[in-house]
């Protein structure tokens, strides 16, 4: 018994290599149809802010070659909501060191412009949010097919979760999120999230 088990965990844990960790580690985005796509159809900011954004993806994505040993130009949901948090941080920051050593008679003033600004950022994060989310399909990974389309429509609902709830949606164990949308499309239990994978039409990663 003791011997099946240590089987079955290193089993899981090789799956865990496939897959990656968490749903959110699954590649989905195109680095490429990113660019191309917000040069056709730009996202509604500012230049500046989109450069910054831009640079953060390409970070993101050297991250995830770096972590995954892929050399692919993708990105995962994490990187993309990480590339995000990332610009808000820098925006926020920049905002917030702008009115260094303002004189005290201008504090009320300065404090009511900083909000503004806040706001207007906070506007900006989600319209980039929901850039991705409306795009979502054209700017898919070609994985030849790896990855099952149950699974490419569930990180996108998820996508359309982070916009709502500000959180980030992705950070749930791969195993038991394969298990559960194999389970929502086919209505059936399988073994392993390996055999769920391939139920839905995926294979491995790195077969």
């Amino acid at each position: 018994m003791v011997g099946l088990s240590l089987r079955q965990t290193l089993r899981l844990e090789n799956t865990l290599s496939q897959f990656g960790e968490c749903s959110g580690n699954v590649p989905i985005y195109s680095l490429h149809r990113i660019k191309n796509l917000n040069m056709k159809n730009p996202i509604r900011i500012s230049e500046e802010l989109n450069g910054i954004l831009l640079r953060n993806l390409i970070r993101e994505n050297a991250k995830y070659k770096k972590h995954s040993g892929n050399d692919w130009n993708c990105l995962t949901s994490n990187n993309l909501v990480e590339a995000v948090r990332n610009t808000s941080d820098y925006t926020q920051e920049m905002i917030n060191t702008g009115f260094t050593n303002c004189p005290n008679e201008y504090v009320s003033q300065v404090e009511k412009i900083k909000e503004e600004l806040i706001h207007e950022e906070e506007k900006n994060m989600e319209t980039i949010q929901k850039w991705f989310y409306e795009n979502y399909d054209s700017l898919l990974y070609d994985t030849n097919g790896k990855i099952p389309l149950p699974i490419v429509k569930k990180l996108r609902r998820d996508l359309d979760m982070w916009i709502v709830e500000k959180t980030n949606p992705f950070q749930k164990d791969i195993n038991e999120f394969v298990l559960n949308v194999a389970y929502n499309y086919s209505g059936k239990e399988y073994d392993s999230p390996e055999e769920a994978w391939k139920s839905m039409g995926g294979k491995l990663l790195r077969e």
